[in-house]
């Protein structure tokens, strides 16, 4: 049986040049390449959990999620805006009054 001992570090930018760092290691007395692995990813785990950034990860595919569903609501609108306006130029149009194709707003 051999003993070797693996670590992890993560750095997390916080702001302005301003980082954070941890380093975590354990001893593992196998051979076995799983054990390591699992050892190796419940050190990131308990590290990204340490700093947040899983947290973090989160909020920002959340604030995605939103950001696009409001870009859909906004091409939407920009879609019904111009439909609008194409009735209103031809009702001008009909009623003799030229208008440019530019959306007055």
């Amino acid at each position: 049986m051999t003993t070797e001992r693996i670590s992890y570090s993560r750095t997390k930018y916080i702001n302005h040049g301003d980082n954070e760092c941890i380093e975590i290691s354990a001893i593992v007395n196998s051979e076995d390449d799983n054990e390591k692995e699992a050892t190796l990813a419940y050190l990131r785990a308990w590290t990204e959990d340490k700093l947040g950034i899983r947290e973090t990860a989160e909020k920002l595919y959340n604030r995605k999620e939103r950001l696009q569903s409001e870009i859909q609501s906004l091409e939407i609108e920009v879609e019904q805006a111009k439909a609008k306006w194409q009735k209103v130029k031809e009702f001008l149009e009909k009623m003799g009054i030229s208008v440019t194709d530019e959306i007055p707003f």
